[in-house]
């Protein structure tokens, strides 16, 4: 995202610019809804305030309804000459097919781990070791590795790995309470990503041994190696944690405390 609309971009979705219009999804839903297409085609409508054009952002154009993705269509079929609309989609294939063949595809594949790291020292004065820790959990997005940094995420690793592995140390009366340290650190989604991280790391620890590089948290293996773990109990966390992830899109979650408990709970 360039400066200029990072400038103007506001966590409710809204652009602080008049000609400027960003669409995504709401709160915990899956899917950007109609209404929302419909307001942006209002505002869409209107000719540009400030400049020479109008341009809307549309993140996440691949979980559009089928009823906002036609209407998008209509759109897209007799655009005003002064609209630039650009849709960002992690998986194009799930874009209506006939919305991709009205659009220029501009792939924008992952940066290679070491790229990103370097890159990050370079122009944002990180560490080595930090910056490389970053990169691996942004897999290869610059947007995502500086979010792990800004988000706090790299500072709550050691409280979520300490509370995750009391569980293997103590056993399953721990998981209550290893979801409440966990809860208290922070944002639940952000917990999910380091625990899958951790999960990871330990199967490598475990079928790969000594291949340090291999390790997304390599910098902190004294503690990743601290508790032996079993790959199947392992593997079966793993789906419970993704099961997380689309529980948190649920309106209706109760607790994040319960859904971590859930995902922690180590099978009999």
């Amino acid at each position: 995202m360039c400066r200029l609309v990072e400038s103007s971009y506001q966590t409710d979705g809204q652009s602080g610019h008049l000609d400027l219009v960003i669409v995504e999804r709401k709160g915990r839903s899956r899917s950007i809804l109609v209404d929302q297409v419909r307001a942006m085609q209002d505002q869409a409508s209107m000719s540009p305030f400030e400049g020479t054009f109008k341009v809307v952002l549309i993140f996440g154009a691949d979980t559009i309804t089928t009823e906002g993705a036609n209407c998008i269509l209509k759109l897209l079929e007799e655009p005003p000459g002064y609209l630039v609309m650009i849709l960002v989609a992690n998986h194009a294939h799930r874009v209506l097919p006939t919305i991709r063949s009205r659009c220029s595809q501009v792939p924008m594949s992952p940066l290679g781990q070491e790229d990103l790291a370097r890159l990050m020292v370079e122009h944002e004065g990180l560490e080595p070791g930090i910056a490389r820790v970053a990169a691996a959990l942004g897999e290869g997005r610059p947007g995502a590795a500086l979010a792990v940094v800004g988000g706090k995420a790299l500072e709550r690793r050691r409280e979520v790995f300490e509370a995750r592995l009391n569980i293997d140390r103590f056993g399953r009366a721990a998981t209550v309470a290893a979801a409440a340290r966990i809860a208290k650190t922070g944002d639940a989604e952000q917990a999910l990503w380091l625990l899958l991280s951790l999960a990871r790391d330990r199967l490598v620890r475990r079928y790969a041994p000594g291949q340090d590089k291999l390790l997304v948290h390599a910098d902190i293996a004294d503690l990743i190696d601290s508790v032996k773990a079993d790959p199947i109990l392992l593997d079966e966390e793993t789906d419970r944690l993704l099961d997380g992830f689309l529980q948190l899109r649920h309106p209706y979650i109760p607790n994040q405390r319960i859904m971590l408990a859930a995902a922690l709970w180590p099978e009999e």
